[in-house]
């Protein structure tokens, strides 16, 4: 059974919902008032822990006895998802903010080790996926997704 269609449809999903929330961070940061040096300080501990919890994640999922990678995306999904959906709350104080945004960061970051080892993992099952065709699709999406908020992001300011 081919499941690169399935794959792809994934990986469109990830990198067309996270690179604009990467790529316009500081964009979107500065403009709320955080200050210039903790965005970057933000940032590159997003970074940071997406490096030390990758290992950790993928022990997890090894050690596992059930499949529990989509398990596993959809709780980081849920947290980055809730992560921005508390950035609306109105009075919310610009660390705070600013903190959420970067645990979103992080989790969508954290994800990427997880949607790759979904492709190793249907191939040792017996499933064929084009691991190259899918992340190449997620690369279009990055690229249409950033072309998008780009624009908008040049209207609104």
């Amino acid at each position: 059974m081919n499941l690169t269609y399935r794959y792809s449809a994934i990986q469109f999903t990830h990198w067309a919902s996270s690179s604009g929330a990467a790529a316009f961070a500081t964009t979107y940061l500065l403009n709320k008032g955080v200050p210039s040096g903790m965005v970057g300080f933000l940032l590159a501990l997003a970074g940071l822990c997406s490096c030390l919890s990758q290992p950790v994640l993928a022990s997890l999922a090894d050690r596992a006895e059930k499949f529990v990678l989509t398990k596993m995306l959809l709780i980081m999904s849920v947290l980055c998802s809730v992560c921005i959906l508390l950035q609306l709350l109105p009075g919310i104080s610009i660390m705070l903010m600013a903190v959420l945004y970067m645990v979103s960061i992080w989790s969508s970051d954290a994800m990427v080790s997880l949607l790759n080892a979904i492709s190793v993992a249907y191939n040792n099952a017996g499933y064929f996926v084009d691991y190259g065709a899918a992340r190449g699709i997620g690369a279009v999406a990055s690229a249409v997704s950033s072309l998008i908020i780009g624009w908008a992001v040049t209207v609104v300011m």
